[in-house]
């Protein structure tokens, strides 16, 4: 995930919302059908915590139950992602003559980059940018051979996720870096080249394994 937000967002398209960034700039578009816009409301980095406003906006001509139905299952559908979500009384803006309710989604995690790791997750990036789902597993080992000593030999690496409907695939050419981290500390496996990849379906979701080998490792806290 490249931030929250864009996540949060990309997770709401998916289900058929007409959803985007609150704060897009230009002029306000007439609104005919309800839309969710979407923004960081607060973060709070020593408690770990982030909280993501969706605000639910619906024309006049549909009403204000239109609104709160829709509001509710805006928050049970980031619920199944993790988020506690609250939402807030539906209001009615003349001015506009829309109604609006807004859905606070909290997550708790840890801050990295411009990205959020929910909870005590693993979480593994390919290159600069490109982070894998949700990571259950990562394991890597070193084979000892006859021509060098083990600190020596290639780091063999295999990671496993489970995919979301939600994510587009980008698969890294060429060589690339893959970064794990994990709580109190980050591992960096270097010139890694990719060698594999396998899909399964376990308990009706389809798991994705990748296998990769690196020349290097760095670890850093």
């Amino acid at each position: 995930m490249a931030d929250v937000v864009a996540s949060v967002v990309a997770v709401l398209q998916a289900a058929g919302y007409r959803a985007g960034n609150a704060n897009p700039g230009g002029i306000i578009p007439e609104i005919t059908e309800p839309v969710l816009a979407v923004n960081l409301e607060r973060a709070n980095m020593e408690k770990k915590t982030l909280v993501i406003r969706v605000t639910v906006v619906t024309p006049i001509s549909k009403g204000a139950k239109s609104c709160e139905t829709q509001a509710l299952a805006v928050c049970r559908l980031l619920g199944e992602i993790g988020c506690n979500c609250e939402m807030q009384p539906c209001k009615f803006d003349a001015k506009t003559e829309v109604f609006s309710s807004a859905v606070l989604a909290s997550f708790q995690g840890n801050i990295m980059d411009q990205n959020w790791m929910i909870g005590d997750m693993l979480q593994v990036r390919f290159g600069s940018g490109y982070y894998l789902d949700k990571v259950t597993s990562f394991a890597a080992w070193q084979v000892l051979n006859e021509e060098q000593a083990l600190g020596e030999c290639v780091w063999n690496i295999q990671v496993e996720e489970t995919l979301d409907a939600i994510r587009t695939e980008n698969v890294p050419s060429g060589t690339t870096k893959i970064t794990v981290y994990y709580e109190g500390g980050q591992e960096a496996y270097n010139e890694c080249t990719l060698c594999g990849r396998k899909r399964i379906i376990r308990d009706g979701k389809i798991v994705q394994i990748w296998e990769a080998t690196a020349k290097s490792r760095t670890i850093s806290t």
